[in-house]
């Protein structure tokens, strides 16, 4: 076996530091590509769909905070911000209203911001 010293660069959940084995999970997403009839309709369950992950992610956000600290319920809580990201709603709505279905303009949009910022949504 060869042990070698590697940095691994990225964005931290929380501070510190840790040390270990990693593991890197890149599970396969199956995101579903149709085109809508109503554009409009699509819209609105993309809305629909933002605001129940917002609202999700705000309950566990509370959950982990009274469980284990407020700093790691931040985390869930500044996930539950991007649902309503005017640049990411912004994409997407745009991707929709081009033909797109609100999963694949929502996923397309939150790729290229993590793509810009150099991060994964995996």
């Amino acid at each position: 076996m060869k042990v070698t010293n590697r940095q691994l660069q990225g964005v931290p959940a929380s501070p510190g530091l840790a040390r270990g084995p990693v593991y890197r999970w890149m599970p396969s997403l199956e995101i579903p590509r149709f085109k809508p009839q109503d554009p409009a309709a699509e819209l609105e369950r993309l809305r629909r769909a933002r605001q129940q992950a917002a609202q999700e992610l705000r309950r566990l956000a509370q959950e982990v905070a009274q469980r284990l600290s407020a700093q790691e319920g931040a985390i869930l809580e500044a996930q539950a911000m991007f649902m309503d990201d005017p640049s990411l709603v912004q994409r997407a709505e745009a991707a929709i209203k081009e033909g797109q279905n609100a999963e694949l303009a929502w996923h397309e949009a939150a790729s290229a911001r993590c793509t810009r910022e150099g991060s994964s949504i995996n």
